[in-house]
């Protein structure tokens, strides 16, 4: 039996163009323990279009059932995950508003990731990692062109000093809305490089794929919308876990009742 409780407090806080935010969890493991998670970040807002960021933030998680005694990858003797990430931002926005973006810089320091490895012979077992520092950037813009078209690009930049699965080195994430009322459009366009699906017995499997979607929304009522959807168009052939191959193109239609008093 494990039992855990945790406590929390956040206080926030403005004082003229500062922005305060403080916070901290306590947690109390029957397994592995007390431990004290705080955090704490500072804004300055030097116009009402431009403003600078920076905060320390521990991160620390039990290994949860799933992980301890389910499934054939469990194991029962995992230490708890810890971490420190530490950033710094800067935000910007012009055109009345109407274009925005925002560049963050980051530091994760930390231990005992918990993540599959294969072994010896299959199935995968979940292991801790050692001590890790992962580093990268992140841009984030949002541009609204006009009042029924707008677009949004992310971009994540990330070198890890250990092989993780699911932490591509480079991603980039473009959303376009356009909406024509009573019909919309939704563009997803996604760029995923450098994403390990596999790791273990001295290999690293890396892989590349490209997704395009698109949505098509028809609000034909208050209460009734009628929606089709295309999803990897580009028929981008990838794997997120190695085995498991994730599907083609694929269509999807259907309705959407809402209820409004």
């Amino acid at each position: 039996e494990i039992t855990e409780n945790d406590i929390y407090a956040l206080f926030q806080q403005s004082i003229k163009k500062f922005s305060f935010d403080l916070g901290y969890r306590f947690v109390n493991n029957s397994n592995y323990g007390s431990q004290h998670v705080p955090a704490a970040g500072i804004s300055y807002r030097f116009t009402p279009q431009t403003f600078v960021k920076a905060s320390a933030t521990k991160g620390f998680r039990s290994p949860a059932i799933v992980d301890l005694f389910l499934f054939p990858t469990s194991t029962d003797t995992l230490n708890p995950e810890e971490l420190w990430n530490y950033e710094l931002t800067w935000g910007q926005s012009f055109l009345k508003g109407k274009l925005d973006f925002e560049i963050t810089g980051y530091i994760i320091d930390g231990k005992n990731m918990i993540q599959e490895v294969l072994i010896a012979t299959p199935p995968p077992v979940k292991q801790n990692t050692g001590a890790f520092t992962n580093k990268g950037i992140e841009f984030t813009t949002n541009y609204h062109l006009l009042n029924n078209l707008n677009f949004s690009l992310n971009y994540t930049y990330l070198n890890t000093s250990e092989a993780f699965k699911y932490a591509p080195k480079n991603e980039i994430n473009f959303h376009g809305f356009y909406n024509l009322n009573p019909v919309s459009f939704m563009l997803y366009l996604k760029y995923v490089n450098g994403l390990n699906t596999f790791t273990g017995l001295n290999e690293v499997t890396t892989i590349n794929y490209t997704l395009l979607n698109l949505k098509v929304n028809w609000q034909t009522t208050k209460w009734l919308n009628v929606f089709l959807e295309g999803n990897n168009l580009l028929d981008a052939q990838y794997e997120i876990d190695r085995g498991y191959p994730m599907p083609g193109i694929n269509v999807l239609a259907g309705i959407e009742l809402r209820y409004h008093k």
